[in-house]
């Protein structure tokens, strides 16, 4: 299975979409809660990204606020992410 199909099918599981009944076998189980965190994550950058070129182009305080402000939540986020990560990662390689 390729990346675009696992991403798709693990997206479909994660809304709902197509989810079969006889794929019990095949369970996805996100216990580390890596694809919430990454669809957190790629929100927040298009919820920063406006902010942040009102403040380049108009010089806006509010919105260099905001956009900081988004970055440190990221910032955390990121953290969360790679922790998250590596305690898969680790409890995969511990199965074998």
């Amino acid at each position: 299975m390729g990346y675009e199909e696992l991403k798709k099918e693990i997206r479909e599981k994660r809304l709902g979409i197509n989810v079969k009944p006889e794929s019990s076998d095949k369970d996805f189980s996100d216990e580390y809660d890596i694809d919430e965190k990454w669809q957190r994550i790629k929100r927040l950058i298009e919820k920063t990204e406006p902010r942040l070129y009102k403040f380049m182009f108009k010089g806006t305080v509010d919105a260099s606020i905001d956009a900081r402000n988004n970055l440190n939540e990221l910032r955390k986020l990121m953290i969360e992410l790679r922790g998250s990560i590596l305690s898969q990662r680790q409890d995969n390689e511990s199965e074998y």
